[in-house]
């Protein structure tokens, strides 16, 4: 799952995911940033597996992810 922002453009997620033998994405409107990180939780605690990615990597979006999962959330 990546979170992306990017300057003068509403913030995105994109979710990519297999479905049998083909490779899907979706994006949508990234919901607000505190409730992002309840998402976050939630959707992990679905499947530890899921990688987080944050887009730029700067972004205070990665500080935060770091603080709850560490360096190696990815």
């Amino acid at each position: 799952m990546k979170y992306i922002k990017a300057s003068k453009s509403p913030t995105l997620n994109e979710i990519k995911f297999n479905d049998g033998d083909k490779n899907l994405s979706l994006k949508f409107l990234s919901i607000e940033y505190s409730n992002y990180i309840e998402f976050v939780k939630w959707i992990k605690s679905k499947n530890e597996k899921i990688e987080l990615t944050v887009f730029p990597s700067d972004n205070y979006m990665n500080h935060k992810l770091q603080e709850i999962y560490g360096f190696k959330y990815r």
